[in-house]
């Protein structure tokens, strides 16, 4: 049984930046989830829990259709690269 490790981690070795790119990419989605939050708790601090619920609802609303497809765009950009 002849496994090749050698020749698989070298592969992975070549697609490190296309692994790199990918994390940094769900890294900054991830962030820009966490500073709309950290916004709305803000909003609902200053203004009451009121407005905080209609601009998650807003923001939910518009984030669950925009967030995905820039995301999706960004990797297939990813894919169209690496191929």
């Amino acid at each position: 049984m002849n496994l090749q490790l050698g020749r698989a981690f070298k592969i992975v070795l070549q697609t490190t930046p296309y692994l790199l790119y990918r994390a940094a990419v769900y890294g900054i989605v991830c962030g820009t989830v966490a500073l709309l939050l950290l916004v709305l708790a803000l909003i609902g601090r200053v203004f009451g829990g009121g407005a905080a619920l209609v601009l998650f609802v807003i923001g939910a609303g518009a984030g669950s259709f925009g967030l995905p497809l820039l995301r999706e765009y960004v990797l297939y950009l990813l894919r169209a690269g690496h191929v």
